[in-house]
């Protein structure tokens, strides 16, 4: 969330651990303080009084006796943004393959393909100089998704945005849907609510949100294109 993250990890036959986490810049664990008490029993712990819109590095290791286990880490993660109402995102400001502040990627289901990706190029752009790629690399167009994430809209239910774009396919039959994700991460449940049929020049698309009474607060753009190692732009 904006401030908690929960961590897990599999027990061995250990069942007390130590925890230390702190700014994504630090990589030393051993200048870390652990969480006291230490998690026993259950190998999940939830991070709380975290500041929003922040990478953190975690590090978790076995407590046995006098001799405790290696520190294992780190792993990054990074707290979610504060919702906003509104947001308008043209990705000119974005370095080369990376995504704006507050906007993820997410892929996932079955058939989804490792070198998928979703990042900010600086070629076949709309607008002055960027533009985001959608990128499936044999991904199964039906049981995977490879999708961008917006920031979190958090009067999504409203019934009053709609959200307007600009997109293409480098494929004649290239497609592309909008909906939306209960939360930025690869456990994301997708919920499509328009299917757009996308030609290979930018064309300006506007998708209305006036009927959606739903709970989820991202909006995302899922490719859904019939085709191999294709593009939306």
């Amino acid at each position: 969330t904006t401030n908690t993250s929960t961590i897990n990890w599999i027990a061995g036959d250990e069942t007390q651990w130590d925890i230390v986490y702190g700014a994504a810049t630090v990589t030393d664990p051993n200048t870390l303080t652990p969480i006291n008490p230490a998690p026993s029993l259950t190998p999940e712990f939830t991070l709380t009084t975290l500041t929003e819109n922040t990478s953190y590095n975690v590090w978790v290791r076995s407590i046995c006796g006098n001799q405790n286990g290696a520190w294992i880490g780190p792993l990054t993660f990074k707290t979610n943004c504060l919702a906003v109402n509104a947001f308008e995102e043209n990705f000119d400001t974005t370095t080369y393959g990376n995504l704006p502040s507050c906007w993820t990627s997410v892929k996932n289901g079955d058939g989804v393909s490792a070198d998928a990706y979703v990042k900010v190029i600086n070629y076949d752009y709309n607008s002055e100089n960027s533009a985001v790629r959608i990128y499936n690399h044999n991904s199964n167009e039906t049981t995977s998704n490879v999708m961008l994430i917006s920031p979190n809209v958090g009067n999504s239910a409203a019934g009053t945005h709609a959200v307007k774009f600009f997109a293409k396919s480098n494929d004649e039959a290239g497609s592309l849907q909008v909906g939306t994700v209960n939360n930025p991460s690869n456990s994301a449940v997708f919920t499509v609510l328009n299917t757009i049929a996308l030609t290979a020049t930018y064309t300006e698309y506007t998708v209305n949100f006036g009927s959606y009474n739903g709970t989820d607060t991202f909006l995302a753009f899922r490719h859904n294109t019939n085709s191999s190692s294709s593009s939306v732009y």
